[in-house]
């Protein structure tokens, strides 16, 4: 069989290899470049979640620090209150202190939730855009978020000395909760939504 001959029987082999290798780069490039959509889809997903859930856990922790620590202040109020009257067995001050103690308690291990799911869309959050200082600074405020403290009354306060106090403690406390628990978390709002169609690297 002449040279020509023996490459005219092959040509069918070849054109076959050519045409398997094409459709095998071509699913490979398919498969590729639907996966690097799937990802910036569910990368664009991530981050709108977590902006909403930042946003709803914001509002949600706010009430709950201020409503935690006004239990407080108004328990310590009433105790005393129910000090001045001289410690009775039965006071409806008392009462009051107890009540709002509980309701403390009760609010301390809500605040405790919604930490930990705060801390999950944060962290969400942080995989789904590229890490930097803007990002980073304000998140690692909110991982960090300490317990408020009261000022306590003056020593041997008056009734109208209670009353004063507890106004303000509550002003306070309103400020406080603003500044070290609301405000961060608007930071880190901020960035996600200033950034929240930035390109997505899929590597």
């Amino acid at each position: 069989m002449s040279e020509n001959s023996q490459m005219l029987s092959m040509m069918p082999l070849y054109t076959a290899l050519i045409a398997l290798l094409g459709v095998t780069l071509g699913s490979f490039l398919t498969a590729r470049f639907s996966f690097k959509n799937q990802f910036r889809l569910a990368t664009y997903q991530s981050r709108q979640r977590s902006y909403a859930e930042l946003m709803g856990k914001k509002f949600l922790l706010q009430q709950l620090y201020v409503s935690r620590f006004e239990a407080l202040i108004f328990s310590d109020y009433h105790e005393r209150r129910w000090n001045l009257s001289g410690d009775p067995p039965t006071s409806l001050d008392l009462d009051e202190a107890k009540r709002w103690m509980h309701k403390s308690e009760d609010f301390a291990i809500d605040i405790a939730r919604t930490n930990q799911t705060l801390f999950e869309s944060v962290g969400l959050a942080r995989a789904s855009f590229p890490p930097n200082d803007e990002l980073e600074r304000p998140s690692d405020h909110v991982y960090r978020f300490g317990t408020p403290t009261i000022t306590q009354a003056a020593p041997g306060a008056d009734a109208a000395a209670l009353a004063a106090w507890k106004v303000k403690a509550v002003s306070d406390l309103q400020a406080l909760v603003k500044r070290e628990y609301s405000e961060p978390i608007d930071t880190l709002l901020v960035y996600l939504r200033k950034h929240m169609q930035d390109p997505v690297k899929s590597g």
